[in-house]
C-alpha cells in the first residue's frame, strides 16, 4: 500500500488522478471542503464510469457531530459501565478503549466491500453513507438485547457475573485475569494455585466464592504467578508491571 499526503488547494490535478483510478473512495471532509475542492459525489462521477463512494459521519443527524462517548450513551450500552463503576467520585471515567470507533472501523471495512462488490456488479457508481451511530446500533446493540435491558439482571459473563471470568490482585503488584469458563480451564487454574473450589461454583452468583479466589490469590507474589502461568493453559493471564 502507498500512503500519500497531499494539499488539496496545490495537489488538485493528483487528487484527481487518484479518484480516477480509485475503486473505494472514502470521504470524510466536511460538505463545504468538498465542494471547494471538487470532490462531491456528483464531482468523482464525472472523473470516472464507476466506484464506491462512502461518506463517513459520525452521526446519521449531520448537523451534529458525536463522538466515541456519545454513540455509546445514545444505544444506552454505556449503562452497563456507568453500573459497574467503583468510582466514588461524582462523576464516572469513560471505558479506556474507544469500542465505538473500533466497531466504526470495522463495519466501514465491511461496507467497502459491499459498495465495491455493488459498483462492479451495476457496472458504475454506488454512494452509501456510514454513520458510526449505525455501526453501533448494528454490531453492539443486538449484545444488549431489549429484553436484557428490561430485566433486574446488571451482570453478565463480561462484565463480573462470574468468579471464572474476573480480575484479581496479587499480593504484592499486579493483576491475574482468569477467563476459566470452560470446565477443562477450571481445573488447572483451581489447581494449579490450590484453590477448593468446585466445578458449578465457577458460575455462582455467590460473592462467597469470589472472596475466596481473591483471597487465595492475594497469598501469591507476581513472580510466583508468573512462574505458575507459565506453562499453563487455563486462560489465565497476567496484567501489571
Amino acid at each position: 500500500k502507498e500512503i500519500l499526503k497531499l494539499n488539496l488547494q496545490k495537489d488538485h490535478e493528483k487528487v484527481a488522478s487518484l479518484v480516477t483510478k480509485a475503486d473505494i473512495i472514502l470521504m470524510g471532509l466536511p460538505a463545504k471542503v468538498q465542494s471547494k475542492y471538487s470532490l462531491l459525489f456528483e464531482d468523482c462521477q464525472k472523473l470516472s464510469r464507476s466506484g464506491a463512494y462512502l461518506e463517513m459521519t459520525s452521526s446519521r443527524n449531520k448537523a451534529f457531530g458525536m463522538h466515541d462517548l456519545n454513540a455509546l450513551a445514545q444505544s444506552n450500552l454505556l449503562e452497563l459501565h456507568i453500573k459497574g463503576s467503583s468510582s466514588t467520585d461524582q462523576w464516572i471515567a469513560p471505558p479506556f478503549l474507544p469500542v465505538a470507533g473500533i466497531t466504526f472501523a470495522s463495519h466501514l471495512a465491511t461496507e467497502c466491500l459491499a459498495a465495491h462488490l455493488q459498483s462492479l456488479k451495476a457496472g458504475g457508481w454506488v454512494r452509501r453513507t456510514v454513520a458510526m451511530e449505525e455501526a453501533v446500533e448494528n454490531l453492539m446493540v443486538p449484545l444488549y438485547s431489549k429484553k436484557l435491558k428490561e430485566s433486574e439482571q446488571q451482570e453478565f459473563l463480561h462484565n463480573g457475573r462470574y468468579p471464572c471470568y474476573a480480575i484479581y490482585p496479587l499480593k504484592d503488584k499486579g493483576h491475574l485475569a482468569v477467563a476459566s469458563v470452560e470446565l477443562k480451564y477450571w481445573q488447572r487454574f483451581c489447581e494449579a494455585f490450590k484453590i477448593e473450589l468446585a466445578p458449578q461454583e465457577r458460575f455462582s452468583n455467590d460473592k462467597r466464592v469470589f472472596k475466596i479466589i481473591a483471597q487465595e490469590l492475594s497469598q501469591y507474589s507476581f513472580e510466583r504467578a508468573q512462574t505458575l502461568c507459565e506453562n499453563l493453559d487455563a486462560c489465565v493471564s497476567l496484567t501489571g508491571p
